[in-house]
């Protein structure tokens, strides 16, 4: 009952202020984003766009520090914010990896990981779990919408983390056959309408030629995740509201100030 109350306050009740958290970039301006600085200070992540909400060729770049000089992009792609304080860094302690967060869409929270070495970046890909997992428990014929996800990353070391991620799905009747309890959970609203929540956890290793191999994957209760999630200073996860932010706009001497 927990669970289809949060959704219904989605549905029904939440509150499209603060859906975006854009930023209007200065000529030559690279704000650096939320957590963008290494830990050995050599390089930051920062973004820059153009127009009065900054989606004009909006893109991230690494820069290398302290001279703040641009090297190269990373090719966001989509970005629902363009805001610094809304998208996120999770650097490797070791300086050498960095994953982005971002939200593609309202609800969804998308991931990114790079290699860094020498001024250059190189993407690494890495799978979403509901792939890796879930696809194989699809039921035929089914179709299903993604309503919203989440990620928790946490470095073990320079080329090891912990990935968690919940995905959920909006379709008229379960999406799965059985066999996948430990993953997922239903949520039913009325006869003809079904969340299906997926929630899984992942070892991750990088291997040497920039490859990610999940060492192991398992269930994660959807209990494990907390009530309420600090992505950044702007962007948060609360269970009444789902992802939102938590300003709408920010000047430029407070982006540079609180990305320190």
């Amino acid at each position: 009952m927990a669970r289809v109350c949060f959704f219904l306050l989605l549905l029904v009740w939440a509150r499209p202020v603060a859906a975006t958290d854009n930023y209007a970039y200065k000529d030559g301006e690279y704000v650096v984003i939320s957590g963008g600085r290494s830990p050995d200070a050599r390089w930051s992540v920062a973004a820059h766009g153009g127009g009065d909400a900054g989606y004009e060729h909006f893109d991230l770049y690494l820069m290398r520090e302290p001279s703040h000089e641009k090297l190269a992009p990373l090719g966001m792609g989509d970005c629902l914010d363009t805001s610094p304080l809304s998208i996120i860094a999770v650097w490797a302690p070791d300086s050498k990896h960095v994953a982005l967060l971002n939200r593609s869409d309202r609800h969804v929270l998308d991931m990114r990981l790079f290699a860094v070495a020498d001024g250059k970046v190189q993407p690494i890909k890495v799978p979403l779990l509901f792939d890796v997992v879930g696809t194989q428990h699809l039921k035929q014929g089914v179709h299903y919408e993604f309503f919203s996800r989440l990620y928790r990353l946490t470095w073990r070391q320079g080329d090891r983390f912990i990935l968690q991620g919940s995905d959920t799905l909006d379709a008229a009747e379960p999406i799965f056959d059985a066999g996948l309890e430990s993953y997922s959970t239903l949520d039913r609203l009325g006869s003809e309408r079904v969340f299906t929540e997926f929630s899984a956890e992942a070892t991750c290793e990088i291997r040497a030629k920039g490859e990610l191999r999940l060492v192991a994957v398992k269930g994660l209760p959807q209990s494990s995740w907390p009530k309420t999630i600090v992505y950044s200073p702007h962007l948060l996860f609360e269970s009444g509201r789902g992802l939102h932010n938590t300003e709408t706009s920010v000047s430029s001497l407070d982006a540079q100030k609180d990305s320190k």
